[in-house]
């Protein structure tokens, strides 16, 4: 510590040292600092004195780094932007290339898709194995033959039919044949034409004492097991297992969603009974499932049986019941299951 370098007085007290260059001493009085000014820097630790001359010195050599920090940041400037411009054309470029990927890919993926499907349904077409008996009785057409004398036997109906509309001659393949009541033959075969062409010949030649009805085909159904979707209709079903089960389809598509109902163990989850072609319908039971929406639904064969309660008969309700006495399910007597105090099994349906 010397003398004040300002008013060169050696007085020690109030002397207040130059934080900068040149180490000089000052009074704070010959500074125009104020004495709560002059206690505040002996206080603090983080606040230093400059002098007039150091202040000058630091301007400027802060303006000198001031104009080489700017030149220094238009220079990053200029590379960033450069970069940003090889980037842009880099990512263009992968952009460019990941579509043509992408049509390529999906354009292979519908190829193999149609493939697989024209094979499918070829396969259902020409030789599909039958999955089960109801799908043996619905995939193929019948033609009844009714005589107009209804005392006719069976096997008066088979010799005439034989001799008139030969199977061999006509080039007709038949599956099997049922008797029905008053002498009738229910004759089915394998395809529609063979059906028609059948009941062309016989018509010619036994139109006068037979009544020939071509009966209609029936299409399966399929029941559809696990539907979550609580709010779903019969045609959003519909076209969700169309869209999203498409290659299980042959021919045209349809799909007619006959009632949708709760599960009787969880009135959470639904089931639907659907109405599909033959084709479409040997594919789905062999596929197992359905996707509906983000559900795997079980699938099984619909069939519906009608059982009389009271009479324990079957296809028939109680208005088209002609035994108005109850028939007891378990030893075929005239009375109430409820009253029945036998213990042996029903014989009848033993």
């Amino acid at each position: 510590m010397s003398q004040c370098s300002k008013c060169r007085s050696n007085k020690k007290d109030g002397l207040v040292g130059c934080e900068g260059t040149c180490n000089k001493w000052f009074h704070y009085s010959c500074v125009n600092l104020t004495e709560s000014d002059f206690k505040v820097l002996e206080k603090s630790k983080n606040l230093f004195f400059l002098c007039d001359g150091c202040k000058t010195s630091c301007e400027i050599v802060e303006k000198s780094h001031l104009g080489n920090l700017s030149t220094n940041i238009k220079s990053i400037d200029d590379k960033v932007g450069e970069l940003n411009k090889t980037y842009e054309k880099q990512f263009s470029d992968m952009q460019a290339h990941f579509e043509n990927f992408k049509s390529e890919l999906t354009s292979s993926f519908q190829s193999q898709f149609n493939e697989l499907k024209d094979s499918l349904a070829e396969k259902s077409i020409k030789n599909e194995e039958t999955v089960t008996y109801a799908s043996a009785v619905k995939q193929t057409t019948s033609i009844i033959f009714q005589p107009k004398d209804q005392s006719q036997s069976v096997a008066t109906t088979k010799s005439e039919i034989l001799r008139n509309v030969d199977p061999v001659k006509t080039g007709v393949s038949i599956r099997n044949t049922k008797t029905a009541r008053n002498g009738s033959l229910i004759v089915r075969c394998d395809k529609n034409l063979d059906t028609e062409k059948i009941a062309k010949v016989a018509k010619d030649t036994l139109g006068e004492k037979y009544t020939i009805k071509q009966l209609p085909v029936i299409n399966p159904r399929i029941r559809v097991v696990g539907i979550t979707d609580k709010e779903i209709t019969t045609d959003d079903l519909s076209d969700y297992i169309i869209h999203q089960n498409g290659y299980l389809f042959v021919g045209e598509p349809y799909c007619k969603v006959e009632k949708i109902t709760p599960l009787r163990k969880d009135n959470k989850r639904f089931q639907a009974t659907i109405e599909v072609n033959i084709a479409t319908y040997n594919n789905i039971i062999k596929n197992g499932y359905l996707i509906v929406g983000y559900d795997d639904c079980i699938v099984y064969d619909a069939i519906d049986i009608k059982l009389f309660y009271q009479c324990c008969g079957y296809h028939h309700y109680y208005k088209q019941c002609s035994n108005k006495l109850p028939i007891c399910p378990k030893c075929s007597g005239s009375h109430n299951v409820k009253e029945c105090k036998c213990n042996q099994p029903n014989k009848a349906g033993a």
